[in-house]
Parts: structure tokens; sequence; C-alpha cells
């Protein structure tokens, strides 16, 4: 079990107030494809309901890549809420999550993402540049690239002067069953 002061912000909120105060992690990894894991976090800052505060809810995660992969994605699921984040450079997805930098800095940015080719509907993501990873703010940005996933899309990314593709494994066994407290995959209650 690891702990630490920070994580990779789950929340759909854009509030800059509020970050993870503890967490756990235990995982599945894999060398090939989706990798899994579940921390156990509890919030802190202004943002937090009372009721929320401290309290320590699992979040369900997926992720792709290594630290040499330029691309990598993070689908999660905390506390019913599904979210999405992507890194353009090569990030270690699951280093970010046991040892991440402790900075609450976040801009809005809207890359230009496309799937298959076709460019999306333009949205703002948040990029958190401690962590050099973008977070979707809305369910419309999880939901195309969770799709894009099952169908086994290209999915590139401009944002700036970069443009990449993302490292979107084929959808296998990890990927399929991730994000059942969100309503999502096949272990979902339907």
């Amino acid at each position: 079990m690891v702990t630490a002061m920070a994580a990779l912000p789950v929340s759909s909120s854009a509030q800059s107030s509020t970050a993870p105060s503890a967490f756990e992690v235990s995982d599945n990894a894999k060398d090939q494809g989706w990798k899994n894991v579940i921390i156990n976090l509890s919030w802190r800052g202004n943002a937090v309901s009372k009721a929320e505060l401290g309290i320590t809810k699992p979040a369900e995660v997926v992720y792709s890549g290594t630290a040499d992969t330029p691309g990598n994605i993070v689908f999660n699921c905390y506390n019913g809420r599904p979210s999405v984040s992507f890194a353009i450079l090569p990030i270690d997805m699951r280093g970010m999550m046991t040892e991440p930098p402790d900075s609450r800095r976040m801009k809005l940015k809207r890359p230009k993402i496309s799937i298959d080719g076709v460019r999306i509907k333009g949205e703002d993501w948040i990029y958190m540049p401690a962590m050099k990873v973008y977070r979707a703010r809305r369910i419309g940005s999880f939901k195309a690239l969770y799709n894009a996933t099952i169908l086994g899309s290209d999915v590139r990314v401009k944002a700036g002067s970069d443009n990449i593709q993302l490292n979107v494994p084929p959808a296998d066994d990890v990927f399929k069953d991730f994000g059942a407290t969100c309503g999502i995959g096949r272990l979902a209650k339907r």
C-alpha cells in the first residue's frame, strides 16, 4: 500500500481548491494493454462538501503505456462519476498516481481531438502543468474517448504545437471490466 498527499484528480469539477489528502494503491499491472489500479482517495479543500471531507472512497483506474510511451491515457471512476485524462509527453501514469507532484495549479485548454480522422466537438480540458496531464471537464469527452477505445479507433490530439496519436490499446478484459460503479463496462448492473 502506498500513501501520498495528492493524485490524479478524479472529480469532474474544475475547482482548483480541491486536492486529495491521502490515497492507497493496489494494482494488477501487465506489460501490454490496459493496466488497472484501485486507489482509495480522501479529499480536502474548500470545494469539498463537509460530508465528503476526509472520507476515503475507492477510485477505479485503467491506464495505458509506460514511462517511455507518449500519449498515455487514464480512465477513472470515482464516486459514481467517470473521467478521462491523457498526457501528450511520455508520462508514467502509474508513477504519477503513486508519487504525484504536490501542485494544484491548473489551466483551461482546448486541445483538438480527432477520432478516426473526424474532429470531435471542442471542449475545455483542465491542464495540470506539474503533471503534464489533461483532464476532461465534461462527460462528453469521456464518452468520446471511451467509445473510441471500445471501437478500436485512432485517436489524435493537437495541443499547441504538439500533434500526437494517443496510446489507446484495444479493449481487453481489463478495460471491459472497468467502471461498474459508474454504470459502464460489462460488469455494470443493468
